[in-house]
């Protein structure tokens, strides 16, 4: 069997913006590790709505077409 086959694990923190760590392990070799969205904060899995800014491309397209149809 080859040496040195398999990848090394590492410990690693992966933190999510509402706050939420988790730690694992994993082949990555850096520093703790930034999430946008985990599984207490995403809207799909967590039924918390999604909040969202006047600016995004969604309020754009329903303000752009409102009056059109």
């Amino acid at each position: 069997m080859k040496r040195h086959a398999h990848p090394d694990y590492h410990t690693v923190t992966f933190s999510c913006q509402c706050g939420q760590s988790y730690t694992t392990r994993s082949t990555i070799n850096s520093a703790p590790v930034k999430l946008n969205t985990c599984r207490n904060c995403h809207p799909f899995i967590s039924d918390k709505p999604l909040i969202l800014s006047k600016q995004s491309p969604i309020n754009k397209f329903h303000r752009r077409y409102k009056n059109k149809q």
